[in-house]
């Protein structure tokens, strides 16, 4: 039993101007510095590269949290369903992650080289990555609050684009703080470590203090302008008991029921391979570039710079595009924008056609989420919407252990070969994208069910 989508008033350019849309897309605006600076490039390299560790350590690291996240993530959507609330959470699990990443830069600084600053790093660096995707979970389930489903493809969108903005934010300002270009007293002030200015690659753990304040900045629109809203159709959820017993109790009642969403299921199904992928791709880009490319430090932050102004572009014109053709429709392009990218990067040798691929690569991330979060809201029932944004994160995010791992353990058996393992690597993420889109054909199209 699909849902019937009602289709609301639809604003234009007066959509963008509204404060609680603004205010909501400065999240993904804050939370987006802390997943390009630290998940996908400072973390990573002060893993592989001030510490000498290989990939696989980071490995863990991301799929341990990716695993705390698929085992509570169904509940939490169950909360946003019974309870619905969701600011409280985003904000308790948003501030976690701030302050854990900030520990990060801090501890590191006063461990230096004692041998136990890979693990206390490793376990911080859990704890943040967790409470980063958690807070997500009721950040994506705020945007029914905001609008009319007729108009989730552009806030969607639009969300997106900013938070990509907030890469090109992140990435700029950062760097002083790891090149030495900052005043000594703002050193003492966070706490960072000297550097030579003009220093190549600078001190790596200069990068989470700062990085962890921006997060924190840019998300306080979010923690005072947007307020939850109740949906007449999910109330008379009360239940007496425990909120754990009752949310995986619920949970599992829906998986019974799967032959009632069938649509749903096929699409997280879908979704948790082609997003694998995805988010391999995100963790190991930085990784990838510097160790099988060359790129020096300042390459390497060009590189991300142009990848991000187009996954900004990608994303806003792709909220249109959803809007217009359906979300199905949307994810088939950006799925065959992937398998391109992904042909390209495993075999570039040449440093044009490596730019190729982030261009391709910054518009697949940007349009992937737009097109994916608009095809939940139009296929979920209102009174399941939160719990199925839960089991939406939970396919997500499995994917986000099995990804990671499945790079480190390619790398790790063929690092005798150079860079042939990262190759291989890369291009065993084919794979998933392409399962991920035959098993799309069968997936409803949302759009066409708007009354």
């Amino acid at each position: 039993m699909e849902p019937q989508i009602e289709r609301g008033t639809s604003r234009n350019a007066s959509l963008f101007f509204s404060l609680p849309i603004l205010a909501w897309a400065m999240y993904d605006l804050a939370n987006t510095i802390f997943s390009m600076n630290i998940v996908s490039r400072y973390f990573p390299l002060f893993v592989t590269e001030t510490l000498g560790q290989e990939d696989i350590m980071f490995s863990f690291a991301v799929s341990i949290s990716m695993i705390f996240i698929a085992l509570l993530s169904p509940l939490f959507g169950v909360l946003i369903d019974v309870r619905q609330k969701k600011r409280p959470y985003l904000i308790t699990f948003a501030l976690t992650s701030i302050v854990a990443t900030g520990a990060i830069g801090v501890v590191g600084q006063m461990l230096g080289t004692h041998p136990s600053i890979l693990y206390v790093g490793l376990g911080l660096f859990i704890l943040a990555n967790f409470a980063y995707n958690a807070s997500l979970i009721f950040y994506n389930a705020q945007i029914t609050d905001l609008g009319s489903r007729s108009e989730m493809g552009r806030i969607s969108g639009f969300g997106v684009a900013l938070g990509y903005v907030g890469t090109i934010i992140g990435l700029l300002a950062i760097t002083p703080f790891v090149t030495g270009g900052v005043p000594d007293w703002v050193s003492k002030v966070l706490y960072l470590a000297p550097v030579a200015p003009g220093t190549e690659g600078g001190v790596n753990l200069n990068a989470f203090v700062p990085t962890a304040l921006m997060f924190l900045v840019f998300s306080l629109p979010l923690f005072f302008m947007v307020k939850d809203r109740r949906d007449a159709a999910a109330d008379g959820q009360a239940f007496q008991g425990s909120i754990v017993k009752e949310g995986y109790s619920r949970v599992w009642r829906t998986f019974k029921s799967a032959k009632e969403y069938k649509g749903l299921f096929r699409f997280l199904i879908a979704y948790f391979f082609f997003t694998d992928a995805i988010n391999t791709v995100i963790a190991f880009m930085s990784v990838y570039a510097q160790g099988v490319m060359g790129l020096s430090a300042s390459q390497l932050t060009l590189f991300l710079l142009v990848a991000t102004a187009f996954a900004v572009v990608g994303s806003f014109i792709m909220g249109f595009v959803t809007d217009k053709i359906g979300s199905k429709k949307s994810i088939y392009v950006v799925l065959w924008l992937w398998v391109v990218a992904l042909i390209i990067a495993s075999v570039a040798n040449t440093m044009p056609l490596f730019w190729v691929t982030g261009i391709l690569i910054g518009i697949g991330m940007g349009s992937t989420w737009v097109s994916t979060r608009t095809l939940i809201v139009e296929l979920s029932p209102v009174e399941k919407r939160g719990e199925f944004f839960g089991l939406f994160s939970l396919s997500g995010k499995v994917s986000a252990i099995i990804g990671p791992m499945v790079w480190g353990v390619i790398t790790y058996l063929l690092r005798d070969y150079g860079d042939l393992g990262s190759r291989i690597a890369i291009l065993s993420l084919l794979l998933f994208v392409l399962i991920g889109m035959w098993l799309m054909r069968k997936v409803p199209d949302g759009s066409k069910e708007i009354v």
